[in-house]
């Protein structure tokens, strides 16, 4: 096999339904290698539940999943995350009473493949804690090392999960709406952050902001009514007359109903 050529991932024909509800209907989608591809589309198009059935936290009802070539279909969650698959949530999943670097020592305890022991202190770990300080340093929040999850900002939060994401060392990235409840100037820091991540890193992000997308995307896919109808660059999905009419479509209902 050869690796350079094959997809880190690769969704092959899928399909969900809920209650009889139709979510997604032949989702096909191939992500290479260090590419940059971010998932648009209205709300309710199925992209949350695609990143679901990726991740093995949904199952789908057709179609298959691949990571870095290995078909993952049937496998739980934690098989897919020890192949190389790491993801951060639409709303922030930290452990909100505990210290930040107990946060990041937990996710690097994941990511080691050490054997955790109740009975064994936290701080008895003493080389993830330095590793999860010279984590914290590059991304200059060691002065907030002992600060509880819940007194961080919003924003640091959201900071927080991309990087206990990066500490599993994955070689698929999934993003669900990273700059979601951010103020511009906490938008900016963390699509500073994601640009600057390793470029063999390939990253698959949902981002309802275009200016944020298109910032951060080598490509783009969008999904509607649970349906891939369009994959390309910038300038194609721009031009595109369907990707306006469905954009135009959804600003118009919103004004519909805050009327």
């Amino acid at each position: 096999m050869d690796l350079a050529s094959t997809p880190t991932l690769k969704v092959e024909g899928v399909r969900k339904s809920f209650r009889g509800l139709r979510v997604l209907s032949d989702v096909h989608l191939e992500l290479a290698a260090g590419e940059r591809r971010v998932l648009i589309g209205p709300n309710g198009a199925g992209k949350t539940t695609l990143f679901n059935i990726i991740t093995g936290l949904v199952p789908a009802d057709s179609g298959r999943v691949f990571l870095l070539g290995k078909e993952v279909t049937r496998l739980p969650a934690y098989r897919r995350t020890a192949l190389g698959l790491a993801r951060t949530f639409q709303i922030t999943a930290l452990f909100q009473n505990l210290p930040l670097w107990r946060n990041v020592v937990l996710a690097l305890l994941g990511g080691a493949g050490t054997k955790f022991s109740m009975l064994r202190p936290l701080s008895s770990y003493t080389y993830l804690i330095q590793k999860a300080d010279e984590l914290l340093d590059q991304w200059d929040m060691l002065d907030k090392r002992n600060v509880p999850v819940r007194m961080l900002s919003y924003g640091e939060q959201r900071q927080v999960e991309i990087l206990l994401a990066l500490a599993q060392h994955p070689k698929i990235l999934l993003l669900d709406e990273p700059t979601a409840g951010l103020s511009p100037a906490e938008t900016v820091r963390v699509v500073k952050l994601i640009d600057t991540l390793p470029r063999d890193l390939s990253m698959l992000i949902i981002e309802h902001d275009m200016d944020v997308a298109f910032q951060l995307a080598d490509s783009l896919s969008v999904l509607h009514l649970g349906m891939m109808i369009l994959t390309g660059d910038q300038h194609t999905i721009r031009s595109d007359e369907r990707v306006r009419a469905i954009y135009l479509g959804a600003i118009a209902e919103k004004l519909a109903r805050d009327a």
